[in-house]
């Protein structure tokens, strides 16, 4: 929950989502997690699935996520040298985001756009290198 959190991504947010649902982004077979479900949540985070990233927006496109929808992945948390890349999930399951490392975390749902009434227009796809959100309200 830091992750989103530092990134000045909130899980949920009044008018725009009121749940959200978090899993590993190592179990990608559809016999261990249910994707079509996973594509209804207004909110989902996937943790650990950085190798992964583009088979997961992906899996959730073609069960049914816009390919509008936007996304964030939050690298080193926290840490320093963090890095926030945002994107659409078409964008991400095409494989344009830049070359991430772990640890990282994977933010999809209408609340990443959250993200810019804290920072500002944020449109040119490079990675957000500006630091955690410390003392700002949302």
């Amino acid at each position: 929950l830091a992750a989103p959190a530092s990134a000045g991504i909130p899980l949920t947010h009044r008018g725009i989502a009121s749940g959200f649902a978090v899993v590993t982004g190592h179990c990608l077979g559809e016999d261990r997690v249910d994707w079509a479900a996973l594509a209804r949540i207004e909110t989902l985070v996937v943790l650990m699935g950085a190798a992964r990233l583009a088979e997961i927006a992906a899996l959730l496109l073609r069960h049914g996520r816009p390919a509008g929808d936007p996304v964030a992945v939050i690298e080193r948390a926290t840490l320093p040298g963090s890095r926030v890349w945002t994107g659409t999930l078409r964008e991400l399951a095409d494989g344009e985001i830049l070359e991430i490392g772990s640890p990282a975390t994977l933010v999809v749902g209408e609340v990443v756009r959250v993200r810019e009434s804290l920072f500002g227009d944020l449109e040119d796809r490079e990675y957000d290198l500006r630091p955690p959100i410390a003392g700002r309200a949302l």
